[in-house]
C-alpha cells in the first residue's frame, strides 16, 4: 500500500512537470549577451568573472537564466610596454549551464588594444637625441595604455552557441 502511494505521488509529480517543462532544440548560433562580474585589466592576472546578461527563451520557453548562470571566459593579456607598446586583452566565451544544468557550449571572443604610443616614443626620442644626445634612453620610459574593462561591461554580439542542443526548457506563463 505505502508503495502504491509512492508510485501515485511520483506519477502526479510527472503530470504537474510535464506542463511546465518541454523539451527544446537550442538552435547552432543562438546569441548569448554576457555581462562582466568583475572588471578585466590587461596588467593584471585576476580571474574575470562572467554571467548572462538576460534571458535566451527559444519558443516561448526559459532556456538560460538571467544572472545566476555563469559563463566560463578564458583571457590573453599582454601589459602595455616600453616604446609604446600598447596593452592587450582578450576574452573568450568557453561555455555556461541551462536551466536543465546541461553545459552549453559556446563560441566567441572579443579582443581590445589600447592606444599605442610608439609615434610620440620614436619622434621624442629623435628630438632628444640632436639636441642632448642622449634622446634614445627617452622610449624606455613611454609606455603604452592598458586596457581595462569596467564590471557590468556588456557583450551583445560576442558569444554563440556552438551546437544545437536539446534541453528541458521551462515554458513561459503567458500573461
Amino acid at each position: 500500500m505505502k508503495n502504491l502511494k509512492f508510485v501515485f505521488f511520483a506519477l502526479l509529480l510527472e503530470i504537474l512537470t510535464l506542463n511546465t517543462q518541454a523539451q527544446k532544440l537550442l538552435p547552432t548560433g543562438t546569441i548569448i549577451p554576457v555581462r562582466l562580474v568583475t572588471e578585466a585589466v590587461s596588467n593584471t592576472r585576476d580571474t574575470v568573472l562572467a554571467v548572462v546578461d538576460s534571458d535566451v527563451i527559444v519558443d516561448d520557453s526559459l532556456v538560460i537564466i538571467k544572472g545566476g548562470t555563469p559563463v566560463q571566459v578564458t583571457t590573453l593579456r599582454r601589459k602595455a610596454g616600453i616604446w609604446g607598446r600598447p596593452g592587450k586583452l582578450m576574452l573568450s566565451f568557453i561555455n555556461t549551464r541551462s536551466v536543465d544544468n546541461q553545459i552549453i557550449p559556446l563560441t566567441g571572443s572579443y579582443m581590445r588594444t589600447g592606444q599605442n604610443d610608439y609615434a610620440n616614443a620614436c619622434g621624442i626620442s629623435a628630438l632628444l637625441c640632436a639636441v642632448t644626445g642622449i634622446g634614445v634612453v627617452y622610449g624606455f620610459f613611454v609606455k603604452g595604455e592598458e586596457v581595462e574593462l569596467q564590471r557590468n561591461y556588456v557583450f551583445y554580439n560576442q558569444a554563440f552557441t556552438v551546437g544545437e542542443l536539446p534541453i528541458k526548457a521551462q515554458k513561459m506563463n503567458n500573461k
